[in-house]
């Protein structure tokens, strides 16, 4: 080869080397970034290959939800306001006239909205309230009233009723009013009775907070959203499947689990969870991809080594508890086993997961558990047998720890008893026009105790069904409202008198009674009707709460009060105001008064 072709093959090598790597680094420049590394499970090696070790949870926190609103204070009360900032007053009236106040269709006419407004028995309130994660519609939950920091009138929301109201994300705010509504709420306020504060400044805030209980209805569900970790159209399939296998049955009105896309998973909350969406999401959640009789009771066995080898790792005993609850009945010879394990921790997991599962056999066990040991051992025991309602000997040892030392016992037994509507319990449902107001329970004990929670249902539950006012008597309420008077002795006292005047000026109502406790508890609640013409005074859940508590202080009933609160009311104080701060610009004053506000439109 000459010189010269030497030198053209070497040239048209350099030109070949310099394409190709100009191709490449073209291509290089041109490639889209490469995605991100898909999430991995850093979770505990035993659970790997749940549903929980293959998504994340999305939508799994309560909704804080408000807005303002009006509540209408006992008549002639004068504990409200007819404060009311410019940048509410036309929003309010507008609300008001949309519901029909003033119209001739209600008989209303003379009731204008900035009467209303101008009435010192109202008040404005702002309301909040927190919507639990998977919650359907028509769910009830507990909202909160308080009067605005711009109103220096309002002295107590006590006795009032809250107007409906809509809730929105981010409603109690001036530049937001037209939110899409997820709630709605409206009822009687209750304030705890414990008001037994020195300084009067917290006292008078105290009474311008109050709790409705059970007085939030969603109106929009809020399903919870499954992600996976990895996109996979079959992944997302197997997961919705295995869901529904295990957690579906024939009542519900749709599928569990809905595969949306290979990265969404969409879980319904079925009427039977809808109490309790998390109790749902935990089992799901420790529910293992693989199934069948031969895995689950090898990996039932193996939980229970994992409580064994680390008795008091109390996270590993939860998430093994829940894994077993996930699992199904197959796995109940495994948990029987355990039963009278010497590891306490392991005992009474395998006893709670029974229970759970329907086992008939862990019922004495977990009796004999319920009557030793320490607190919180009996009540976990005691709340476990509520899965067991046709265990007749489960029933007759919670009648026994109605009796109990423990106060928390005897309460956990009446909850469990009452869980399941055991005929020992004697019921009195006290209504109204709105519906149930709150429940009379009658306990058979020998040591008397009054009950008041307002969790679920509000309830007044009285231990000892006999249990009688204390002769003689004189008691008085709001400002002699509500007088009772009990004249003889206990051996021989004559019948209750009661006297309440609704309004001042007006003449009161005089009725009289067994002095049962029972009985005064039903008289001050019920509403005369059609149906049931018996005399009473339709006093709030919150104005009975608080009558019963100022008798059992005073003595007058001979018993101890234990007076519940729910977790709102424990947030009432802390939820910083959600009311903007009022504007420079003053509202015109209305110069018109009503003497009474009208009932909830």
């Amino acid at each position: 080869m000459t010189a010269r072709a030497m030198l053209a093959a070497s040239v048209m090598l350099l030109l070949l080397s310099l394409l190709i790597s100009c191709k490449d680094s073209g291509s290089k420049m041109n490639r889209a970034p490469a995605a991100p590394p898909a999430a991995s499970f850093t979770g505990p090696a035993y659970l790997r290959e749940t549903v929980g070790s293959m998504v994340s949870i999305r939508d799994f926190q309560p909704l804080l939800v408000s807005n303002f609103g009006l509540v209408v204070l006992p008549p002639g009360s004068n504990t409200g306001s007819a404060q009311v900032p410019p940048y509410l007053r036309q929003k309010l009236i507008n609300d008001m006239r949309k519901r029909g106040l003033g119209s001739a269709r209600l008989g209303a006419m003379d009731m204008s909205p900035a009467r209303v407004l101008a009435d010192l028995d109202t008040a404005v309130v702002v309301v909040y309230g927190f919507i639990p994660p998977g919650a359907v519609a028509g769910t009830p939950f507990d909202v909160a009233v308080a009067a605005l920091d711009s109103d220096t009138d309002t002295t107590s929301l006590a006795g009032g009723r809250l107007w409906t109201t809509d809730l929105a994300a981010g409603g109690a705010n001036s530049a937001n009013m037209y939110l899409r509504p997820l709630a709605e709420a409206k009822g009687p306020t209750y304030i705890n009775p414990f008001d037994d504060r020195p300084d009067e400044q917290r006292q008078l805030d105290f009474r311008r907070r109050a709790l409705i209980v059970a007085g939030g209805t969603v109106t929009q569900s809020r399903p919870i959203t499954l992600v996976l970790n990895q996109a996979s159209w079959s992944r997302s399939r197997l997961i919705a499947d295995r869901i529904n296998a295990r957690f579906s049955v024939t009542t519900d009105e749709q599928e569990i689990a809905q595969a949306q896309t290979d990265l969404i998973i969409q879980l319904n909350i079925p009427l039977r969870f809808a109490g309790n969406p998390a109790q749902l999401v935990n089992l799901v959640t420790h529910l293992y991809i693989e199934s069948g009789t031969g895995f689950e009771t090898q990996q039932a066995a193996r939980l229970a080594e994992l409580i064994r080898d680390d008795p008091d790792n109390e996270s590993k005993t939860a998430d093994v508890l829940l894994c077993w609850k996930a699992m199904g009945r197959a796995i109940i010879p495994v948990l029987r086993e355990h039963y009278n394990s010497p590891i306490a921790s392991l005992r009474l997991a395998a006893l709670q997961g029974g229970a759970w599962l329907g086992d008939q056999q862990a019922g004495d066990p977990l009796c004999e558990l319920a009557r030793i040991g320490d607190s919180a051992t009996r009540i976990a025991a005691v709340e476990a047998l509520v899965n067991l309602p046709r265990n007749l000997s489960v029933t007759s040892a919670l009648n026994k720890l109605l009796d109990d030392d423990d106060l928390q016992v005897r309460l956990a037994a009446y909850e469990s008893l009452s869980a399941n509507s055991d005929e020992t319990i004697g019921r009195t449902v006290i209504s109204d026009d709105n519906g149930v107001k709150y429940l009379i329970d009658r306990v058979n004990s020998e040591k008397p105790l009054v009950y008041i929670t307002p969790h679920g249902i509000p309830r007044v539950v009285i231990f000892q069904p006999d249990l009688s006012l204390r002769a003689p008597m004189l008691e008085s309420m709001w400002k002699d409202k509500l007088m009772l008077r009990l004249d003889g002795e206990d051996d021989a006292p004559g019948p209750l008198q009661v006297y309440y005047r609704e309004a001042p000026g007006d003449e009161p109502k005089q009725l009289k009674a067994q002095p049962l406790v029972a009985t005064l508890v039903y008289l001050m609640g019920h509403q005369p009707s059609m149906d049931q013409p018996q005399e009473g005074l339709d006093l709030t859940f919150g104005q009975v709460a608080d009558t019963l508590y100022q008798l059992c202080r005073d003595g007058a009933i001979p018993a101890p009060i234990e007076v519940r609160s729910s977790p709102l009311a424990r947030l009432v104080e802390e939820i910083p105001q959600q009311a903007p701060q009022v504007r420079p610009e003053s509202a015109a004053a209305a110069d018109e008064t009503v003497p009474n506000a009208p009932a909830n439109p």
